[in-house]
């Protein structure tokens, strides 16, 4: 299964398997014991941090090896709203209307038809 890279849309959600944390007795508390179970649980989880950010960075690096413009988003988003804005204005300036030169000929007609009979009227 070859590796995906950008926008990955899950297909559906796992539920993450809870985890339950020993329960401390209260007559057997002792705050010194405390602190070191403290430090050692932060220990894993910073090693754990650093290998996943060590893994993130492998992950960038091959990702730009298979293909350079894996992280240009912004550039392609631009060029995809200018080509729509450029599709957009060029049906405008394409569009005329269907009846425009039928009813300027008509208008002028009438205008023809207003003055004669206004001659005729003045003769008489």
């Amino acid at each position: 299964q070859p590796k995906k890279y950008g926008l990955i849309i899950p297909k559906s959600k796992e539920a993450a398997p809870i985890r339950k944390r020993p329960i401390s007795s209260v007559l057997n508390v002792d705050s010194d014991d405390d602190s070191d179970v403290e430090q050692q649980q932060a220990k894993p989880k910073k090693d754990a941090f650093k290998n996943m950010k060590r893994q993130a960075k492998l992950d960038i690096q091959r990702a730009l090896e298979d293909d350079p413009t894996v992280y240009q988003y912004d550039e392609i988003y631009d060029d995809m709203k200018e080509e729509k804005v450029q599709k957009i204005t060029l049906a405008k300036q394409d569009k005329t209307s269907k009846y425009a030169k039928n009813l300027l000929r008509n208008a002028a007609v009438r205008k023809l038809q207003n003055d004669r009979h206004f001659e005729r009227k003045c003769r008489l």
